[in-house]
């Protein structure tokens, strides 16, 4: 059909040729016969033969192109076959070439060119897929190449390099899944590298920061969690031994501050300077030292500056004094004295003048000597306001928070100590006395007021009077009612504690806001655990509070479901990286459930789902090409089962199925083929026999013939033919063998050979079935072998028996058992040998008792010896002859024990030494005694703690007699003393001093009564010039100025009434202006005392503006200005600026550090150029972040206005690194004069 097919299209192209050339103009006949031959010559027969007919129709009698026409016809039909293998092969190829099978391609094309050489498109063909299967060699060249790189990359976790070789690789061989899943798992391991690797980034770059924070020990932390992720880096290395480094210097710097600042708070200025100089040598980065170092070269200069004027100011009261002295001027020495003796208070000079001065004027006083204190340590700017009649005066008391007061008789005083942030104490004194004392008297007495830090309680209490001190007759003397006096004491402390614990709690509110808002920062961080570990330290504090608890279970919830999320996030890793994409879809899918806005599931959830449709579509490829070959597989046609598999295994090449059909396929052909050869080898070796009547063995050959092939009829037919033949052979030979055997059977059972005749004549039966003889004996021989097993089974069980006894030790048992399986078996060695062994044991372990033995006496005795550890070798000893026995055991235990208990009691022994030698070594007697005593309990007969009680107790004896003779002084001493016998007291104290030199009463008293024996002076003159100069200012109506000399000569002389009634006329002049004085002067003192010198200061300048010449409140502000120079940190403004109305003006400084950031405050001074109400807006914070700011509203006064902001109560002051402060002002332009940021003291 195929072969007329082409002659069809022979006669269509043919025709088709001729109409063309028709169509064309009429050529010549030798064009024609030219280009017929051009067309022959090239093998183009078709366009040859047509042609040739062309010209053939010019000239019908040219026999040339007959002939060439003949030729075409002739060549064309010897052709035809080959062009129909020619288009198979070709076909063939084409087929091949789709199944992008080159190989198979090039060889179909190759016989194509070989059955029709001159056709070019084989030719042409095969280069075209030489070329592409070059390219395609090339490229998986380097698809392989590829793939080893990336694997090599990925080998050494350079996932990112490995990624780019596979994204390579794709592009050679687009979509092949495995390389996609290869690259989706790179992906995933370079993310989690990359995220140890920012973790590891970010931990450095905290560190780093932290490190520049001067917070090393976070820090630290930070580094060495990135030491973990990352051991070997150097960098880290670098900055742990750096930190490390730092925190050494920091501990020695804090050890130095720490020092200084000791030395600094107790005023020992040059030790303290040594110790910031220390400290900035080993940190000279920190500004505090310098700070300190400058305040204390302030307060040398100061104090240098103080010193000398003071010196200078001494020298000229004291030259005064004497002037008026020797003029007999003694009221004006006494005031130039007094002074004096204020700026000096422990010259001798000034005091014994004022003595001189009180016995010449002869007027009697109480002199007080005052101590001001807090928990025995001195206030320093403390003041004592000595109320008399309405009157009052406030007085400095000095650095050491002592003064001296002399207050008049026959008066009544109110005195007030008090101290700026601490609580104030008033005192009443009724320096009355009796008609029949004498008014010359000058009484002394001690008055040691303590003072304690104000809180935010009722401290009402303290506004009246705490004690009423009048004269005691009982004791010739002024003091207080001591039982009047013992409920204030207890209620006074009642308040201390209550103040101490309101401070205790608004630090603790304090540090519980702190703490809240540090957890909340965690919180929006998503610093969970550091979240709640602030709300734990908060919930610490208060525990009633619901707050912190509330938040801790939401973040336990948070931090749960992260947990969870994190799991499910590393099981789909896990699973991704293992291939189970539908598996790690699933936890996915759950951790997107749990975080719906997370990225990074849902990014996995697509990389799967494109993976999957991939996969989806190779799989229906995959699957259509497996039934094809599973189909051929099941048809067992096996070649092209195996083409088939060796395709689908192209198409997964991991997949073992296929490979496992396909070696089951060729294993299969292979079987095929043996199993072919083999059969026809069989039948051919069958036949050979069987043509020799070599039966049996024609037999065997058609028997495998038959086995291989069971189903082939020919073997069976030839089996059939030789079982004939041979059956009557078969008769004969076998009653020959039957006699054979039987003989050979009997004689056998003579021989006793039981088992082998036993199969002779199982043989025989065989032959013979219905033969009796053969059964007879076979049941005898059953019976015989039986009773052999029998005791063959006795003989095993003794011997088992007898084995396992052995190997527990039981020897005597084992060998009684090894002798009666001797006697079943006497032949056989096996159980003379083991009673051999089992005596030879015996006869050793006799050895082994005796050594046992001995070890355990020789324990026992050590033992009862108290030599435990030489008993415990010997039980140990014991134990390696008989480890069973419990007794050496039980005894170790005993030992180790008692060792326990010597050893806890040494402990406690040398514990109790140690506390009572530190002691000892502080001559704290008492205390060290307890000790010794309880060492001696321990151990009875050591004679240490035996000696050092009795040297104790020696000690003891003899301070109780120093005690003794110490008290017995100061009680003659204190009775002459209160009796006024002064002489005979004073011996009595010089001695108590001689016995206790480090007592202070003694030397005490001795000056009080050196002071008394010296106090009688009259003050007379002294009198008269204050009256002269009050009287002078009187009558020339300078009322404010006259009133200070009259109360000075009211003080002289308490009893002559005309400087009091000049005093009320004066009061009574003044009016109203003295009562808006003191009202100025109530509120700055009530806002001095509470640190809000805004208001103090315009409440002592409207003082002022009342009278001009008051002291107090120039002194005042003096003390102000002069804190808060003292206290200055920052100076932001030199010279005065204006700043217009809604323009923020910044002023920068260097961060403050974080220690000089406490009780900060800004003072600015300013003045409003606007007659409009006005407020300023005061922002601070840290370069481009606002952190914090104030609004102040402004003052309407001329000049300038000082502005405190206490700026340390907003927490980003104190937490931030702040850079900068700005003001806004809104309503008017404003002029700024300074701006200071400064740091109140009173917290050091």
């Amino acid at each position: 059909m195929f072969r007329n097919f082409l002659k069809y299209t022979f006669f269509v192209l043919l025709l088709a040729n001729l109409n063309s050339i028709k169509a064309q103009n009429s050529p010549s006949y030798d064009d024609l016969i030219a280009k017929a031959d051009s067309y022959f010559a090239k093998h183009d027969f078709y366009n040859a033969k047509t042609t040739y007919q062309l010209a053939l129709q010019l000239d019908s009698n040219a026999d040339y192109p007959k002939k060439k026409i003949e030729a075409i016809i002739k060549t064309l039909n010897d052709e035809l076959d080959l062009r129909i293998i020619f288009e198979e092969k070709v076909e063939a190829a084409q087929k091949a070439y789709a199944q992008k099978d080159y190989e198979k391609a090039i060889s179909f094309y190759k016989e194509a060119a070989k059955t029709i050489e001159y056709e070019e498109q084989p030719k042409i063909e095969i280069a075209k897929i030489e070329k592409e299967w070059n390219d395609l060699k090339i490229k998986q060249s380097n698809f392989k190449r590829l793939l080893a790189e990336a694997h090599e990359a990925k080998g050494k976790m350079d996932y990112a390099l490995a990624i780019d070789k596979l994204n390579e690789a794709n592009k050679l061989f687009p979509s092949r899944s495995e390389v996609l899943s290869e690259i989706a798992q790179l992906k995933l391991l370079l993310k989690q590298q990359n995220a140890k690797q920012e973790k590891f980034d970010h931990l450095l770059v905290v560190g780093d920061k932290r490190l520049g924070q001067d917070r090393f020990q976070d820090a630290l932390e930070n580094y060495q969690e990135a030491e973990l992720l990352f051991p070997y880096d150097k960098k880290v290395k670098e900055q742990l031994m750096l930190v490390k480094k730092a925190i050494e210097v920091k501990d020695a710097y804090d050890l130095a501050i720490e020092k200084a600042d000791a030395h600094y708070v107790a005023l020992e200025l040059d030790e303290a300077k040594a110790a910031y100089e220390e400290a900035l040598k080993i940190w000279p980065e920190k500004t505090y030292p310098s700070n300190m170092l400058a305040k204390l070269d302030e307060a040398k200069q100061r104090k240098a500056y103080d010193l000398n004027r003071l010196n200078t100011d001494y020298a000229d009261k004291i030259a005064s004094a004497d002037k008026y002295f020797d003029n007999q001027k003694y009221e004006s020495a006494y005031d130039l004295y007094i002074r004096a003796l204020n700026i000096k208070p422990e010259e001798e000079y000034p005091e014994k003048q004022i003595q001189k001065i009180n016995k010449l004027l002869a007027t009697g006083y109480i002199d007080i000597k005052c101590e001001i204190h807090e928990n025995g340590i001195p206030l320093a700017d403390a003041f004592i306001e000595v109320t008399e009649n309405g009157i009052s005066e406030e007085i400095t008391v000095s650095a050491n928070g002592r003064h001296k007061l002399k207050l008049k008789l026959n008066k009544n005083y109110l005195l007030k100590f008090k101290k700026e942030g601490y609580i104030h104490k008033i005192f009443a004194i009724d320096s009355h006395l009796p008609n029949d004392e004498d008014l010359n008297t000058v009484f002394t007495t001690d008055l040691s007021v303590e003072l304690f830090p104000t809180c935010n309680i009722d401290l009402s209490f303290f506004d009246k009077p705490l004690a009423n001190i009048s004269y005691q007759e009982s004791l010739r003397g002024f003091n207080y009612d001591f039982v009047t006096v013992e409920a204030a004491i207890r209620r006074v402390g009642q308040l201390k504690n209550e103040c101490a614990q309101a401070i205790a709690e608004e630090k603790k509110l304090k540090k519980y806001e702190i703490l809240l808002a540090e957890a909340d920062s965690f919180k929006n961080t998503e610093e969970y655990f550091s979240s709640i570990s602030s709300y734990q330290k908060a919930a610490a504090i208060f525990p009633e509070k619901q707050f912190p608890k509330e938040q801790i279970l939401a973040l336990n919830a948070l931090v749960k479901r992260d947990k969870d999320y994190n799991l499910l996030i590393a099981a789909g890793d896990s699973k991704y990286a293992q291939g189970k994409l539908n598996d790690a879809l699933f936890d996915y899918y759950k951790a997107k459930n749990l975080k719906p806005k997370a990225a990074y599931p849902q990014e996995k959830i697509k990389e799967i789902d494109n993976i999957l449709a991939i996969q989806n579509e190779e799989e229906k490829v995959y699957q259509k090409q497996l039934h094809i070959a599973d189909s051929l597989f099941d048809a067992k046609v096996w070649e092209e089962a195996i083409t088939q598999y060796v395709k689908v295994i192209d198409l997964k090449k991991d997949e073992a199925y296929p490979k496992n059909k396909l070696a089951e396929a060729k294993s299969l052909l292979t079987a095929q083929n043996k199993l072919n050869a083999s059969y026809q080898a069989a039948v051919d070796e069958g036949d050979i026999y069987f043509e020799k009547q070599s039966f049996p063995e024609a037999r065997k050959a058609y028997l495998r013939a038959n086995r291989l092939k069971p189903n082939e009829q020919y073997p069976l037919y030839k089996i059939e033919d030789i079982n004939t033949i041979v059956e009557q052979g078969d008769i004969r030979r076998t009653n020959t063998r039957y006699r054979e055997l039987i003989a050979s059977a009997d004689k056998l059972f003579s021989e006793k050979a039981y088992q082998v005749s036993l199969t002779q004549y199982q043989q025989a039966l065989n032959l013979k079935p219905n033969e009796v003889y053969p059964p007879q004996q076979i049941a005898k021989i059953d019976k015989i072998l039986k009773a052999q097993n029998d005791l063959d089974a006795k003989y095993k069980s003794y011997i088992k028996s007898a084995d396992s006894t052995f190997y527990l030790d039981e020897l005597s048992a084992a060998r009684q058992v090894y002798l009666l399986a001797k006697e079943l078996k006497p032949l056989e060695e096996y159980p003379q040998t083991q009673i051999n062994r089992i005596d030879a044991l015996l006869s050793d372990m006799n050895d082994l008792e005796q050594n046992y033995k001995d070890a355990i006496a020789r324990a026992d005795i050590s033992f009862s010896e108290k030599k435990y550890s030489t008993a415990r070798d010997d039980y140990n000893l014991s134990l390696t002859y008989k480890s069973a026995e419990a007794y050496p055991k039980q005894k170790i235990k005993e030992i180790d024990a008692i060792l326990v208990q010597i050893r806890a009691l040494e402990v406690a022994y040398q514990k109790a030494i140690k506390q009572a030698d530190q002691n000892f070594a502080l001559a704290n007697y008492r205390a060290a005694l307890p000790y010794y005593k309880e060492a001696l309990k321990i151990k009875e007969n050591e004679e240490y703690p035996k000696t050092k009680i009795v040297s104790i107790e020696s000690i003891l004896a003899k301070l109780a007699k120093q005690d003794t003779d110490y008290n017995e002084a100061i009680i003659e001493a204190d009775k002459f003393y209160k009796q006024k016998q002064y002489n005979e007291a004073l011996s009595f104290y010089t001695k108590a001093r001689a016995i206790k030199p480090k007592e202070k009463y003694p030397p005490d008293q001795i000056l009080r009564i050196n002071r008394i024996l010296e106090s009688q002076f009259s003050l007379g003159e002294a009198y008269a010039n204050a009256l002269e100069k009050a009287d002078g200012l009187f009558s020339e109506k300078k009322y404010q100025s006259a009133l200070s000399p009259y109360q000075k000569a009211s003080r002289l002389k308490p009893l002559e009434q005309y400087p009091k009634d000049q005093i009320i006329k004066i009061r009574e002049l003044l009016g109203a202006d003295e009562k808006e004085y003191q009202a100025f002067i109530k509120q700055g003192d009530d806002a001095y005392s509470i640190v809000n010198y805004q208001d103090a200061i315009l409440a002592y300048e409207s003082a002022l503006g009342i009278f001009p010449n008051e002291a107090y409140p120039k002194m005042m502000l003096d003390k102000i200005d002069a804190k808060i120079r003292r206290e200055s940190v920052v100076n932001l403004v030199i010279t005065p600026e204006i700043i217009s109305s809604g323009i923020e003006k910044r002023y920068t400084f260097r961060p403050i550090d974080y220690r000089d950031r406490k009780d900060n405050y800004i003072l600015i001074e300013l003045k409003t150029l606007s007659e409009t109400r006005m407020r300023v807006f005061i922002n601070f914070g840290k370069d481009d972040m606002k952190n914090g700011g104030y609004s102040v509203n402004m003052v309407q006064r001329d000049g300038y206005t000082k502005y405190f902001v206490r700026i340390d109560r907003q927490l980003r002051w104190k937490s931030e690194d702040n850079n900068w402060i700005s003001l806004l002002p809104e309503g008017g332009d404003l002029e700024v004069n300074k701006i200071q940021i400064s740091r109140d003291e009173k917290s050091n």
